[in-house]
């Protein structure tokens, strides 16, 4: 049989219980648990904090609606020389350099990107506290922290390593260009100054002014060309063996614009006394490792097809400029309308008339 209900005895029991009185209270049984639990979750998250500030990358967390950050760690802090409390007062599109393209505008575009669920894998510029542009790489996506969905960037500063590039690609620009200023002199030495290995603004004067240019994409252009070549240099009044000579030098630079950069455009003009035609392709260009064998050696081909090379070029014309490089080739081929050789004998004085 249930005991009858005691109203104030169970209400005493319950007054004990909530204001912490007697072995029963909620304070003694469950405040303890409390305690410990907080104590492991404080202890976790130190560890976690501690964690956090060691990695050697720089993190940075942001709220995805206003781009603020919510929190970074120590070594982006580092890196960037703010503290923790300034960075927490800014969002991280602001240290942008403001540089093509690595402006804030473009940052967001990148930040919407990885929102909508696209992992974004990129190098930029960002700026420390002095003003100091830091290269860094690393990728940024969208996460969930603590129930609430955050912007993650991970990223080291590749700084040092964007340095070091830059200057291997500064040394081997000056070793090419020291090794091209060598092999300049010692062609232009060797061909008796008939070709000059030179740079664009060497060429470009000719090229824009030209009074004629036309295509060539194929083989069968060639003969075209060539019979187009020879009605302008006669009308320039170039005749004879002469033209015949530039005629056959023009159709061999076509060919090698043809067969290594898969044509070109070819141009035509005149100077005071010379006539001129000039090739120019978008090809590999020559290399400067066999430049010296490609414009000197007779039969030097990186094809077996290409036939005599520049040495027939050469041979050919009264001077030739060549402009070289990985985005292409020009040459320009002259001829003087009137043969300006001198023989050397004839320049010799006589001198049996002198004597008596």
């Amino acid at each position: 049989m249930r005991e009858p209900y005691n109203d104030e005895q169970d209400w005493d029991s319950l007054r004990k219980k909530v204001i912490g009185l007697g072995e029963e209270s909620i304070r003694k049984s469950y405040y303890p648990e409390l305690q410990q639990r907080l104590k492991e979750l404080q202890e976790s998250e130190a560890k976690f904090r501690d964690i956090f500030d060691r990695i050697l990358d720089m993190i940075f967390v942001q709220d995805i609606e206003n781009y603020k950050l919510v929190d970074v760690n120590q070594h982006a802090c580092d890196v960037c020389g703010y503290t923790r409390e300034e960075f927490l007062h800014t969002d991280f599109v602001d240290i942008c350099t403001d540089e093509q393209p690595y402006t804030q505008e473009h940052a967001k575009e990148l930040c919407d990107k990885a929102i909508a669920g696209e992992p974004q894998f990129y190098e930029w510029r960002i700026k420390d506290r002095s003003g100091r542009r830091i290269w860094i790489e690393g990728s940024l996506s969208m996460t969930i922290i603590g129930g609430e969905k955050r912007l993650l960037f991970v990223g080291r500063d590749i700084t040092a390593k964007k340095q070091a590039e830059e200057e291997k690609r500064a040394l081997e620009q000056s070793l090419e260009e020291q090794k091209r200023k060598f092999y300049r002199q010692i062609i232009l030495s060797v061909t008796e100054g008939k070709l000059d290995i030179c740079d664009k603004k060497d060429v470009e004067p000719f090229i824009q002014n030209a009074k004629v240019g036309l295509n060539v994409t194929k083989a069968m252009d060639v003969s075209l060309a060539r019979r187009e070549i020879k009605t302008i240099c006669q009308d320039y009044g170039l005749k004879g063996e002469r033209l015949h000579q530039l005629t056959i030098a023009a159709g061999e630079v076509i060919t090698n614009a043809i067969k290594h950069a898969e044509g070109g455009r070819v141009y035509a003009g005149v100077t005071k006394d010379e006539v001129w035609v000039g090739v120019v392709d978008n090809g590999p260009g020559i290399e400067s490792l066999i430049l010296p064998s490609a414009v000197l050696r007779r039969g030097f081909s990186t094809k077996p097809s290409l036939g005599f090379g520049y040495s027939i070029i050469i041979d050919s014309c009264d001077r030739v400029l060549l402009k070289t490089c990985t985005s292409g080739t020009t040459v320009i081929l002259f001829k003087h309308v009137e043969d300006n050789h001198i023989s050397l004998l004839s320049a010799i004085p006589d001198v049996w008339e002198t004597l008596p």
